[in-house]
């Protein structure tokens, strides 16, 4: 499991106070229970408060429209490189 991956779980597990989530990359945020399009918006506020950075209007809308982790954990390591 590669850091960006694990950093974006406990995220996760934060955001929906389950410690029992377990994410790959193909792991769709549909299959996480209790996920809705709040807890989306939630979770990209904490990574921006996490990696101290914000995301500018397009990075924001590909991450509001992310489908999978590996999705997110791509976006995100754009904006870190």
């Amino acid at each position: 499991m590669s850091d960006r991956l694990k950093e974006l779980e406990k995220l996760i597990r934060d955001n929906m106070d389950d410690d029992t989530i377990v994410l790959t990359e193909n792991t769709l945020f549909e299959e996480i229970e209790g996920w809705d399009s709040m807890e989306q918006v939630n979770l990209i506020s904490m990574i921006e408060e996490f990696y101290q950075f914000k995301f500018n209007v397009s990075e924001m809308t590909a991450m509001s429209c992310a489908k999978s982790v590996g999705d997110m954990t791509s976006i995100i390591a754009a904006k870190l490189d």
